[in-house]
């Protein structure tokens, strides 16, 4: 590539992105123009908008979904620094803006941004533009977000996240991601990811779980990918054809997440990513989307018996760590039966009393009922046994799941 094609090339790109926020900003009532604009002129000057989340990435699986606009704060030059903690790290303002800040009391004197106290000022200026504004609008802090629950004047419900973030250098956690072997993406877009979209940091404390200091967690960042995702999605390598197949099997597996609690669509997310690295294009077809379906949900049994998921950019975190026994072995007895789903299903269609009715929700309730039922007795002792596992099981778990040693694998 010549360099003056390279600067075409992302002259239309840039083009192309602003388009993309101008749609996202259509698809949103007229509310959240004005709530935005207001914020920007108190503290947070002009917004680069970043669309996130399934509605900009071709896998809702409703028309309602939510709405996710990531808002890039341009804070001036920042240096990361590394606390031990996976996933997580300390920002220090090194420009010009660092005395603003200061007097904001978002920063120390050190120059060290305060994590929960720019996400306190950044909910506070969205509430008042929202009672400014006087809509029906109520404004919820959800995590790093603010949720914006609208109801428009046709009496549609729409919810719309706004999450302050701020642009950072590729980070040392996810410098594994770039040298990784893959099928997927090639060359050209993971460059494009790591020099252009980069990664963000947005205001999330670390569980309460951790063991880092206490007063120390507020001022902690967590790394955010949204960007990166949605170019895997948007700009991913395989053809349009295959591109379908491979939303149609995300979407699929997201319809089970009313039945496969405590899992999130993220998971789901991250489990298809891998896949993506794993399988060439030639195995995304449309007649081999079933087959991709269940290269999933195996991958999923493997990841709930290991009690282990590791997050796509950063190995060293695991999804699942929240997760206890009891319920990663629930979820894989219902993997398991949902894997048999195809066969199950093609039995009760030859049936007569069967014809017309979803079938696909009354084997899923079966299951369900199923799976409840054995689980109770685990429950039972898991509970009295917590306090043995607490004591003995810390250690045994580490050393079986430790990701670095962790290979995804459909076998």
């Amino acid at each position: 590539m010549s360099y003056g094609t390279g600067i075409v090339d992302n002259v239309v790109e840039a083009s192309l992105m602003e388009i993309n926020v101008q749609l996202a900003l259509d698809r949103c009532p007229d509310i959240v123009r004005p709530v935005i604009g207001f914020v920007e002129s108190m503290w947070f000057q002009k917004f680069n908008i970043i669309p996130s989340g399934s509605s900009f990435e071709g896998t809702a699986i409703n028309t309602s979904a939510d709405i996710d606009l990531m808002l890039e704060l341009p804070i001036g030059s920042v240096k990361l620094h590394t606390i031990g903690l996976p996933g997580f790290t300390l920002i220090k303002l090194t420009g010009p803006k660092r005395k603003l800040w200061q007097k904001l009391g978002c920063a120390n004197r050190q120059g060290f941004l305060n994590a929960t106290e720019m996400r306190e000022l950044f909910a506070n200026c969205v509430k008042v533009a929202v009672s400014l504004l006087q809509s029906n609008v109520v404004a919820e802090e959800n995590g790093p977000a603010v949720t914006l629950k609208i109801t428009t004047p046709e009496g549609r419900n729409v919810s719309v996240d706004l999450t302050l973030a701020i642009k950072v250098d590729w980070p040392d956690d996810a410098r594994e991601w770039i040298t990784r072997t893959r099928v997927w993406p090639d060359d050209d877009l993971l460059k494009e990811i790591v020099l252009q979209d980069g990664c963000h940091v947005v205001a999330k404390k670390p569980s309460s779980t951790c063991s880092f200091p206490k007063d120390g967690k507020a001022f902690c960042w967590r790394f955010s990918f949204s960007a990166a995702e949605r170019r895997l999605f948007i700009w991913g390598s395989l053809e349009e054809g295959s591109q379908s197949c491979a939303r149609q099997v995300l979407c699929k597996l997201k319809k089970l997440k009313h039945w496969l609690k405590p899992l999130k669509s993220y998971h789901f997310k991250t489990l298809w990513f891998y896949l993506r690295e794993l399988k060439p294009q030639s195995l995304w077809n449309h007649d081999q989307c079933w087959e991709r379906r269940k290269d999933l949900l195996s991958l999923l049994e493997g990841c709930l018996t290991r009690q282990l998921c590791p997050h796509f950019f950063i190995k060293t975190v695991n999804l699942f760590e929240e997760f206890d026994p009891v319920q990663c072995s629930d979820l894989i007895n219902q993997v398991r039966w949902i894997r048999k789903l195809g066969e199950m299903k093609q039995i009760l269609c030859k049936k007569k009393k069967f014809k017309g009715a979803n079938v696909d929700e009354l084997l899923l309730q079966w299951i369900h009922k199923r799976v409840q039922k054995k689980s109770k007795a685990k429950k039972t002792l898991w509970n009295k046994n917590r306090k043995v596992i607490s004591r003995h099981g810390s250690s045994f778990v580490s050393q079986k799941t430790r990701p670095e040693k962790f290979e995804l694998t459909t076998s």
